[in-house]
């Protein structure tokens, strides 16, 4: 896929749109050459709205949330047991969350 020009003179790079590319050739068929064309700058232009992995998290100021509870007591529940079986890959998990930042270094389960 060639460079798509984003803003007056950046490139958007075959990295850059990696993480959209099934976006780009699961567009219809149906689409004539402008129309695709469109879409794919549309797309491009859009980069930062799409998730590049699991773990690529981002945080707004726009949209806040509050939870209501008025007068009603928490309810707190014991944390339970996970099965052995979950152990591993759960320990996996929060290891890449601590490698990229998500989770503090001191987490554990």
């Amino acid at each position: 896929m060639s460079a798509v020009k984003r803003g007056r003179e950046q490139q958007v790079t075959h990295e850059d749109i990696e993480h959209i590319e099934c976006l780009i050739t699961d567009l219809p068929t149906e689409l004539t050459d402008a129309q695709r064309v469109g879409a794919i700058e549309f797309l491009s232009r859009n980069l930062n709205i799409f998730s590049k992995s699991e773990f690529d998290i981002g945080k707004t100021h726009l949209v806040e949330h509050r939870i209501e509870i008025s007068d009603s007591r928490l309810v707190r529940q014991a944390l339970r047991r996970h099965p052995v079986a979950f152990l591993p890959p759960i320990d996996n998990y929060v290891q890449e969350m601590q490698e990229i930042g998500l989770a503090p270094n001191g987490c554990q389960i």
